[in-house]
């Protein structure tokens, strides 16, 4: 169903509405004298006080410009029949799942469903087979208001134990929680400050499941004005109070305030993988963490890498862009040492299409490996194609996708196979299994 065109239908009626609906004056926002000093600029923020949701004045602001939308939209005469209509096309969707993860016996993923308010994290079988999904963290059970939400979650590479960030009210502003696969209670106690809207949030186990590395925001021991910025790594140990966590990647390895950190473990090396974002630019450093030590910087900004991840051979694959726009594929083996990925040998070099990267929304989607092979996601014209190639670069072929389709998710399954979801014009999205002993879907 295509909702966008009745959408906008419904919104044209609520703006016809609104001309006769009348509205009360704003409350007073007053400017404040803020300012600071950026790449020598000085630049006035008069009203950032409104970020400080502590103060009484900005709460009381807040509630009652509330209060003035909710009498004007309450008042629009079109309001009910609009409400109905979207509520019942917001439900006639599809479900979808999203975000697969396999490890162990099982495949993570989060399940939408129109009939509910919030995405839930289930489990599935190791085939992903539908009819064995079982919820594992269902929000709207947490909260039957439907005000507590997913913001990502990270499994244990034997899939015994899973990290949750939820959050309220919309705020994006994530606190981790630790479950057990198979009873689905929560273990240890719960961290603050791990996500937030303005650089997100991860996290990534250790291989042997003893504890895991984060990522917090300072919190109070920030001006106020830095408290949603500055992410840092910790790594927790179970059982542990995380107060005491050590800092483990932070502003003396070369992190800036506008830093966005992906960690990645799920290939079960021993480290921990770290991309690094700076702001939104799609410039990045990558570094790689061990429980204790000083960490590695693989690679600085200006190397001009856009992705990176340590494979289940232990070697690590970028896609990088220097002297190709259209992206190559380079290869560093370990020992690693700093410095050594901005000079690691392409095994895929540049061709005439362009290797996606830097755009997905976690990071870690840009390429897949499965036990043996390396699957290429590419745009082609616009259109996705999916190359795959051994650890040495040999071509074996390509995922067998629709001629005008999109792919943004592709999931090693043990022994080879793959999940690789795909978007046409023609359906709903669906996940397909590819077999690597036929190539046959």
């Amino acid at each position: 169903m295509n909702v966008a065109p009745r959408l906008l239908l419904v919104l044209s009626l609520a703006a016809t509405a609104a001309v006769a609906a009348p509205i009360s004056p704003p409350p007073p926002t007053p400017a404040g004298n803020t300012a600071e000093m950026i790449q020598d600029t000085r630049v006035l923020d008069p009203y950032r006080w409104l970020e400080n949701w502590s103060d009484p004045t900005v709460r009381a602001w807040s509630d009652a410009q509330n209060a003035r939308a909710r009498a004007y939209l309450d008042g629009l005469p079109f309001r009910a029949a609009i409400q109905a209509r979207l509520a019942r096309l917001i439900k006639a969707a599809s479900p979808a799942y999203s975000e697969l993860e396999a490890h162990g016996s099982r495949v993570f993923a989060l399940y939408s469903d129109p009939k509910f308010q919030q995405p839930m994290l289930v489990t599935l079988d190791a085939k992903a087979d539908p009819a064995s999904r079982k919820p594992l963290v269902d929000p709207n059970k947490i909260d039957a208001k439907g005000l507590t939400a997913i913001d990502w979650f990270a499994v244990s590479f034997d899939g015994a134990k899973v990290a949750v960030s939820l959050s309220q009210n919309g705020s994006e502003n994530g606190t981790l929680h630790l479950y057990d696969t198979a009873t689905g209670a929560q273990i240890d106690k719960p961290i603050a400050d791990v996500q937030f809207p303005t650089a997100g949030g991860g996290a990534a186990w250790a291989k042997d499941g003893s504890g895991l590395w984060y990522t917090r925001y300072p919190g109070a021991t920030r001006p106020q004005a830095d408290r949603n910025f500055f992410q840092q790594v910790y790594f927790h140990k179970l059982g542990t109070d995380a107060a005491t966590d050590p800092l483990v990647l932070g502003p003396k390895d070369g992190l800036e305030r506008v830093s966005e950190l992906f960690l990645d473990t799920r290939y079960g090396n021993d480290g921990c993988f770290v991309a690094v974002q700076r702001g939104d630019g799609n410039q990045w450093s990558f570094y790689l963490l061990a429980k204790s030590g000083a960490p590695i910087r693989l690679a600085a900004y200006d190397d001009h890498l856009v992705y990176a991840t340590q494979g289940p051979d232990g070697a690590i694959y970028a896609i990088s862009r220097k002297d190709a726009p259209n992206g190559k594929i380079v290869r560093l083996k370990p020992p690693f040492a700093a410095g050594a990925l901005a000079k690691a040998p392409a095994i895929v070099p540049q061709s005439g299409v362009a290797i996606l990267s830097g755009g997905a929304e976690d990071h870690r989607l840009d390429l897949a490996l499965s036990a043996d092979r390396l699957f290429v996601r590419d745009i082609v014209g616009g259109p996705n194609q999916v190359r795959i190639f051994g650890f040495d670069g040999k071509p074996l072929g390509k995922l067998p996708l629709p001629e005008v389709a999109g792919n943004t998710e592709i999931v090693p399954l043990a022994g080879g196979d793959v999940l690789f979801n795909v978007q046409t014009y023609l359906r709903p999205v669906y996940f397909a299994l590819w077999h690597a002993a036929t190539g046959k879907t």
